[in-house]
């Protein structure tokens, strides 16, 4: 573990501690403090509120540190933990009721509330009662049930957090596995474009060795300086710069297969988005269809291929008439195109295929959130 690893450790475990202390007094400690400072029996705050705060924590980190781990994926899980919770209540409240009877009864009493507790008072039927009696019992009840329900609460809050971060470990856990597994399928994508551009490229070559070695030679020549491009530059993203540069690059040595007189428009836009991040190799299995598949030595039939981008949104337009010995479907090209833009930007990016009987247009539009 490198050492910004561990500082970024070490923060999350300080910061986890003090959310745990803050928890523990605004939901322990201060609601005590808060309900004792003003009761007019004592002048101090009882030790027993503290012993009372000591079980609550107790009882918490035993279920949240202990039972809950020691439960769960187990037989009978669920009856192990109920099981195990009735013991530790239990337990939790003969030392809260001891708290309450043994020292909570020996601190000062208030001197105001000393005077008038054991006042007999005659009822209408001649009943006599003392109000400092029948105050204590009821204040021992009803702080015995309140400490019941507050232990129960406190078992279920442990349970429920306890369960969250299992829940959010899960999940991180299938999140850097769906992240592994996309990546792996990335690389198997471009493993797969590569040698499919390299093929088509070099079969466009070996065409124009017959007719032109200068040209040929050219063409290696450029070729040489889009696989460096492809097989060793080719990083995760690129600028949109250096995409349009390789794109241009290839377009340029495709032309060299035209015939001369077929009218080619062509236009690589960036609009002053040069630095824009973006995919790399996303336009070429567009364009290399074009030239692999279109009708490129018939004048009269043109060819169409524009990149231009606008805001965050690249837009990728080709259109061509095609031979018509050739089938007009999605090829492999294609269809590793799709997964490769459903991996990377999901509903971010927008592949349209048309067809007719002898063009094919294709529609790529990407939105880029950089």
């Amino acid at each position: 573990m490198t050492d910004v690893e561990l500082t970024k450790s070490w923060k999350r475990k300080m910061v986890t501690i003090l959310m745990h202390v803050t928890c523990i007094f605004i939901l322990y400690f201060l609601p005590e403090i808060v309900m004792n400072i003003g009761d007019p029996r004592h002048d101090t705050i009882p030790t027993g509120v503290y012993v009372k705060t000591i079980v609550y924590i107790a009882v918490f980190y035993v279920n949240y540190l202990v039972l809950f781990d020691r439960c769960i994926n187990k037989p009978h899980s669920t009856l192990r933990f109920v099981g195990y919770n009735v013991v530790l209540f239990v337990v939790a409240m003969s030392i809260i009721y001891v708290a309450w009877e043994l020292i909570a009864s020996n601190q000062p009493v208030h001197s105001e509330y000393q005077s008038n507790q054991n006042i007999p008072l005659k009822a209408p039927d001649s009943t006599v009662f003392y109000v400092g009696e029948m105050e204590h019992k009821i204040m021992i009840f009803t702080r015995f049930l309140r400490d019941a329900i507050i232990l129960i609460l406190t078992i279920t809050l442990s349970l429920a957090i306890k369960f969250s971060n299992k829940w959010v470990a899960t999940e991180r856990q299938r999140e850097a596995q769906r992240a592994t597994q996309r990546e792996e399928e990335l690389k198997s994508l471009r493993s797969q474009l590569n040698p499919h551009f390299l093929f088509n490229t070099l079969n466009s070559i070996y065409a124009l060795i017959d007719i032109c070695p200068e040209t040929a030679k050219h063409a290696v020549h450029e070729l040489s300086h889009m696989l460096r491009y492809v097989l060793y530059e080719n990083p995760s993203t690129v600028t949109l710069k250096q995409e349009l540069k390789f794109v241009d690059s290839y377009v340029s040595l495709m032309k060299m297969r035209l015939h001369r007189d077929v009218e080619m428009k062509v236009t690589l836009n960036s609009n002053g988005h040069d630095n824009m991040l973006i995919a790399p190799l996303l336009f070429v299995t567009i364009i290399e269809n074009v030239f692999k598949h279109g009708d490129i030595t018939n004048p009269t039939k043109p060819i169409e291929i524009s990149i231009i981008a606008e805001d965050n949104v690249v837009k990728c337009h080709t259109f061509n008439y095609v031979l018509p010995s050739d089938k007009k479907t999605e090829g492999i090209g294609l269809n590793n195109l799709r997964r490769r833009l459903s991996l990377l930007y999901g509903e971010n990016a927008d592949l349209e295929v048309s067809a007719s009987c002898d063009t094919f247009t294709v529609d790529l539009r990407i939105n880029v959130k950089n």
